[in-house]
């Protein structure tokens, strides 16, 4: 979703495509550089921002909507004002974009037209809300998801095509909470809806060294690839080359490149002399080993080809051989030692070993000792 700030106040590029002519010219880049949905904004909403009235939202907005070309990608309009939605809606727009979640009478709207929304939270208004920061015991992330509850609630009345909520990253939140929100962004997702995150160029990232606008690229794109991994489905840029391009190799990173796997064998029957009895120190007792191998498993994957990834025979053979010829008095020792030999041995990235040893229970009243180990 690309960013078009119809405004001569936004935070990051205000006054620069306040006019109709520098808007479309900015829509014809924006598409060509990738976004697949326009989000027009005639009002700002940045931290202590002041109101506008409908009429002058409307007179930025309406002249851009009616000079974009129809039916070749999505648009999207960012506005909380119930006139200014319906405007929008009568003028073909495919998504509203509520910072206050909506009414009821933008869902009916919705409903109507068949529109798409964008529902996001945030605790008042822009020239408030960053001192509503006090989430409660809950937390933030709590209060964000009680939120949306009611929200799906009220919206599962309404037939509306798709929507999409939206955290609400920078708007009455600190450093903290933001990032708390990034980290578990996966939670608001759900079957019946996306989700939409706007992190990009905010003030938020001057807390990793993005001091000024210009400076906050890096942050912006780092926080759209993460964003996409833990499943949103819109990224609202205002970078959309280098977002679409970021994008793009995480994801061939991600499901293209190798990946760990991890080969689990379990129950190995074992020969081996382990034990502190002394009648443990002069005959072999059975035991079981179950190993996991952990490793690049992707050439196996794609060729179908056993000879590409490790033999099973092999890791069996290996526990076999080690255990036969190991002299010990714990289970410990040998599972620590034996994980690291077949960790060297396989190239393995970690082995992870359990020993079963059902001998000499009976007097405890349990089925075996058991121990585990990773390397």
């Amino acid at each position: 979703m690309g960013i078009l700030n119809l405004t001569p106040d936004s935070f990051s590029d205000g006054g620069k495509y306040n006019s109709t002519v520098a808007a479309l010219a900015r829509a014809k880049e924006l598409l060509d550089q990738g976004a697949s949905i326009l989000d027009l904004g005639a009002e700002s909403t940045r931290p202590g921002s002041e109101p506008i009235s409908a009429a002058e939202e409307l007179d930025r907005l309406l002249p851009v909507l009616e000079g974009l070309p129809k039916g070749k990608f999505l648009v999207s309009v960012d506005s909380y004002k119930l006139e200014v939605q319906a405007e929008a809606i009568r003028a073909g727009v495919h998504i509203i974009n509520d910072i206050y979640g909506g009414s009821k009478e933008l869902y009916r709207l919705a409903e109507k037209h068949r529109c798409g929304l964008v529902i996001m939270h945030t605790p008042g208004p822009p020239d408030k809300m960053q001192g509503m920061t006090d989430y409660g015991d809950g937390g933030v992330v709590r209060a964000v998801q009680d939120y949306f509850i009611k929200k799906h609630e009220t919206l599962a009345k309404y037939d509306i095509p798709r929507y999409w909520v939206d955290p609400g990253i920078g708007f009455g939140k600190t450093l903290l909470q933001n990032a708390m929100l990034m980290g578990k962004l996966s939670k608001f997702c759900g079957p019946g809806h996306g989700v939409l995150l706007g992190a990009s160029r905010k003030s938020w990232l001057e807390g990793f060294g993005g001091s000024v606008v210009a400076n906050r690229l890096g942050g912006s794109l780092a926080a759209a690839a993460y964003a996409a991994r833990q499943g949103a489905e819109i990224i609202r840029a205002h970078d959309v080359k280098e977002t679409v391009q970021a994008l793009a190799v995480d994801y061939a990173l991600e499901h293209i490149c190798p990946k760990t796997g991890r080969l689990q064998l379990e129950g190995i029957q074992v020969r081996t002399q382990i034990g502190i009895n002394k009648e443990e120190k002069v005959a072999e007792q059975g035991i079981f080993v179950s190993v996991g191998i952990e490793g690049d498993f992707s050439a196996v994957v794609w060729d179908d080809s056993l000879e590409a990834g490790t033999d099973y025979v092999d890791v069996i053979n290996e526990v076999r051989d080690f255990c036969s010829k190991h002299r010990g008095n714990t289970l410990e020792h040998l599972a620590d030692k034996l994980a690291l030999h077949l960790k060297w041995k396989f190239r393995a990235e970690a082995v992870e070993l359990t020993i079963d040893k059902p001998r000499y229970t009976g007097k405890l009243e349990l089925y075996a000792i058991r121990f585990h180990v990773r390397r």
